[in-house]
């Protein structure tokens, strides 16, 4: 298995897609070159925050609500999930990248 690469890959594809989303919901004012830089790094930010925020949910739902889970309710994870739970991982954290990317705006 590659690990966590292809999670780390679809963040990065869908940084730069949330940076296109914005650039097109806030365009930059093109009089002042030094408020376009600000507002250009601004959504730079965001779209890295959308975009790290999105695999942080993904692993949370997949890594520490199981085993929260399993804790409180007495329950058996089966040993396939925690043989496979990397893979679930990347796909749920690319699922809530392609969720968020395309209902953003």
């Amino acid at each position: 298995m590659a690990g966590y690469q292809p999670m780390l890959a679809a963040m990065v594809v869908y940084f730069f897609r949330f940076q296109q989303k914005l650039n097109a919901v806030f365009p930059s004012p093109s009089a002042d070159k030094e408020e376009a830089n600000r507002q250009n790094n601004k959504k730079m930010i965001r779209s890295f925050g959308l975009a790290i925020g999105s695999v942080a949910l993904g692993a949370f739902m997949m890594q520490t609500v199981p085993f929260l889970l399993r804790e409180y309710l007495n329950l058996r994870l089966p040993f396939w999930f925690i043989y496979k739970q990397q893979v679930f991982t990347n796909v749920v954290s690319s699922w809530t990248l392609f969720v968020l990317s395309s209902f953003y705006r």
